[in-house]
């Protein structure tokens, strides 16, 4: 525990032998493999979290991805989820892992701090993912105390997961995993493929680079997503003046599925591949715009941009390496069809129901929702959070090694 989840730890001398990756453990995990390396706060995140394992993981795609992790770190104060290759963990938010109102109620309620980054663009880039014409999944308003099943969140929790253990297998891939002395550390580990820039998305970038040198759009792209997630003191004057047509021509004909791509090269490989998963797996697409803040007025929108000519090579690149168990991934990539443009004269939660020109019949069945519950839009992740953490509460589930 105190090399992943401690105010105490000194994470620069936790070896592999004191917290190994799943993968040099056993590279073909059970369930109960996966369960002796989970912490969580509360006893029924670990009971939910390996029941989604038993029930929701008929491809053993997060089996798989768990081998490049050192643990799974689930607790009520972690909002939003992270991780962190200096333990070489991931930390979950439970939120979706609840089923009772009373569960819920263990959980940190804080909204995630970068929420108003970025207030003073003219513009916003939302972004869900879609299932039938329909958001994939709803948010549950806390007021009404409805309880709910994993089915009712398991797409959610699923992008979740194939988001974060992108990351590690970015900074540890199935070809490196067997190839760690036991007595290094997991600091040494990381740090030496950082300054050597080896890491997966490294080489992505030496690739298929999302920023292509002197290109305007990209540059600028680049510079309003660090506005927008991670230091919205950075903001210079002309950006406030950029409009959303502006910013949707600018963003259409690059190579970033979404705007959060431009945040950092680790999030860009990071999302080529949640994106492509959920629709691989699931038939589940995703839609990006650019609309006001508010969401109000909308210019410009796409569903399944991941099938631009462009992108295409890129997802392929980052799938192979993530996941090379994944053999129809190539075939599935090149048969992605075109993307849709979205319509823009409704406002974008209004948008996600496609011209029936462009759809099957099937494809228009709104399902039924109760009506207290709200459509979710698409959610921030991120892979660099390191905060020092008050561990009192946390309980062992399984048998990691401390």
């Amino acid at each position: 525990m105190d090399c992943v989840y401690s105010n105490e730890a000194r994470y620069d001398v936790c070896t592999f032998e004191d917290t190994p990756l799943i993968a040099q453990v056993t590279t073909s995990p059970t369930v109960q493999d996966i369960m002796n390396k989970v912490l969580v706060s509360h006893d029924w995140m670990g009971s939910q979290f390996e029941k989604f394992l038993q029930e929701h993981d008929e491809f053993d795609d997060f089996k798989n991805l768990l081998r490049a992790v050192t643990a799974v770190v689930i607790s009520y104060d972690i909002s939003p989820s992270f991780y962190s290759p200096t333990t070489g963990a991931i930390y979950l938010d439970p939120d979706d892992l609840w089923v009772t109102p009373a569960q819920r109620d263990t959980i940190n309620s804080a909204p995630d701090y970068r929420s108003g980054f970025g207030s003073e663009l003219q513009f916003e880039m939302p972004w869900r993912y879609v299932k039938d014409n329909d958001y994939a999944y709803y948010f549950y308003p806390s007021r009404y105390r409805i309880s709910r099943t994993l089915e009712d969140s398991k797409y959610s929790f699923a992008a979740l997961l194939y988001h974060e253990l992108a990351h590690a297998n970015d900074f540890f891939p199935s070809s490196r995993w067997l190839t760690y002395p036991m007595s290094k550390t997991v600091y040494d580990a990381v740090n030496e493929v950082y300054q050597a820039q080896q890491i997966q998305s490294d080489y992505l970038q030496n690739n298929f680079p999302l920023v292509v040198a002197n290109s305007y759009n990209g540059v600028e792209m680049q510079k309003f997503a660090q506005v927008r997630f991670r230091d919205p003191d950075a903001i210079q004057e002309y950006q406030k003046d950029f409009t959303m047509s502006f910013v949707a021509d600018m963003f259409k004909t690059e190579g970033a599925p979404q705007f959060y791509s431009y945040s950092t090269t680790r999030e860009d490989f990071a999302i080529l591949f949640d994106g492509f998963m959920m629709y691989a797996r699931y038939g589940i697409n995703r839609d990006v715009g650019v609309s006001d803040q508010q969401y109000n007025s909308f210019v410009w929108g796409q569903r399944d941009r991941k099938g631009e000519s462009w992108i295409k090579p890129r997802i392929e690149f980052v799938t192979n390496r993530v996941l090379p168990e994944f053999y129809d991934a190539d075939a599935i990539i090149q048969n992605m069809p075109e993307p849709l443009v979205l319509d823009n004269s409704v406002n974008w939660r209004s948008s996600v129901v496609v011209s029936p020109d462009d759809s099957s019949e099937s494809e228009l069945n709104i399902r039924v929702r109760d009506k207290r519950l709200t459509p979710m839009e698409g959610e921030i992740w991120h892979y660099d959070q390191r905060k020092s953490r008050n561990c009192g509460a946390i309980m062992l589930q399984g048998r990691i090694k401390t």
